[in-house]
């Protein structure tokens, strides 16, 4: 879909630049680009994640040593303030009571997730490397894949084939835009 949907700015690269034969530095740069673009954000996200477990951590340390007192604002809710504050103080408000609630900690939950959640973000960037390898590959040899998919097309199905794969793929590049 990203091939289908970003070729005509790939042709459009090629003929503003009049780059003949230097296709690889178009397709290079355009799947750098397409790259950045994704991955800026995420990463961005990322770091901030990472800073937000850091302050997460500390405010964990800080209630095993002397745990945590409540919110002002606990109490003023209407009904159950005063029971959310004392039921905090039980559950949190002591070094004692914190350690005894978040006695999951010391088990190695947080370890274990945290190394789960860090094998899939790895599996998940090399799955995305991949992808962007193979648009490079696409980008390069995009004119020639393009024939040899519509010849299959017609082969296997005829006429009406061949303009199947066609409607397909402006209705791919149509939908994509039109997001």
């Amino acid at each position: 879909v990203l091939a289908i949907s970003t070729w005509p700015v790939y042709q459009r690269l090629l003929v503003s630049n009049e780059r003949h034969g230097k296709m690889t530095w178009g397709a290079v740069g355009l799947t750098l680009l397409i790259g950045a673009i994704i991955l800026a954000p995420l990463g961005y996200g990322l770091s901030r994640l990472l800073q937000e477990a850091q302050s997460l951590g500390q405010l964990l340390t800080d209630a095993q040593n002397v745990g945590i007192q409540p919110p002002a604002w606990l109490e003023t809710l209407p009904i159950i303030g005063h029971w959310a504050k004392g039921y905090w103080m039980d559950v949190l408000g002591s070094s004692e009571a914190a350690n005894e609630s978040l006695h999951w900690l010391g088990k190695g939950g947080a370890v274990t997730y945290t190394k789960e959640f860090a094998g899939r973000l790895l599996h998940h960037f090399f799955g995305f490397l991949t992808i962007l390898l193979v648009l490079l590959f696409v980008y390069q040899h995009g004119d020639s894949l393009g024939r040899q998919v519509l010849a299959s097309s017609c082969k296997l199905f005829g006429e009406k084939g061949f303009r199947y794969t066609l409607h397909a793929t402006a209705a791919v590049r149509a939908t994509v835009n039109g997001m």
